[in-house]
């Protein structure tokens, strides 16, 4: 039971597409609620946004995090043992560091994703980019300009992230961090 409602989470919303959590949050979830507690319950668009991809993406976050710790060799443990440490203390200064340092490039290329992931929540009226162009869109109906400058926004941002994150990991491995 310990390990199997964690992989359960894990795998419901890993491979749950990220449009049917954020249309179930918003609209399914409320009616759930209210029946539940017998009263009118309400998510503003922003935070149901929040909430569909938050769980979305902590599926992919925390299986990063499972096989970073995973990815520790047990002989390192055991060198922590035969010294003495506790597992606390062997877990904060020999697992986190090498975990951290493995699992971070994944990690933030998980993030770019989320923020990729972001363009749909227009789809329940949250103002981001792709809402404004939509809006913009309605009242002038160019829609050639318009979107093509949304998408290079997008591109300019994941490109500028995606390199930060190359670079990153780059100096990690010259100095021997990874």
């Amino acid at each position: 039971i310990v390990r199997g409602a964690p992989t359960a989470y894990a795998e419901l919303f890993r491979n749950t597409p990220e449009f049917v959590l954020l249309i179930w949050v918003y609209y399914v979830l409320p009616i759930l609620i209210s029946r539940l507690l017998a009263t009118k319950f309400n998510l503003t668009p922003f935070v149901a946004a929040v909430l569909a991809l938050g769980v979305a993406y902590s599926g992919f976050l925390s299986e990063t995090v499972r096989a970073g710790i995973q990815s520790v060799p047990r002989g390192h443990i055991e060198a922590g043992l035969s010294l003495g440490m506790s597992r606390f203390t062997i877990l904060r200064r020999i697992v986190i560091p090498q975990a951290v340092r493995r699992m971070l490039p994944e990690a933030l290329s998980q993030f770019v994703s989320l923020f990729k992931a972001t363009s749909i929540v227009s789809l329940i009226a949250v103002p981001d980019i792709m809402y404004q162009v939509s809006m913009i869109n309605v009242d002038q109906m160019r829609p050639l300009p318009l979107y093509t400058g949304a998408a290079l926004l997008f591109c300019l941002v994941i490109i500028s992230a995606t390199q930060s994150i190359n670079l990153l990991s780059d100096r990690w491995r010259k100095r021997g961090w990874a």
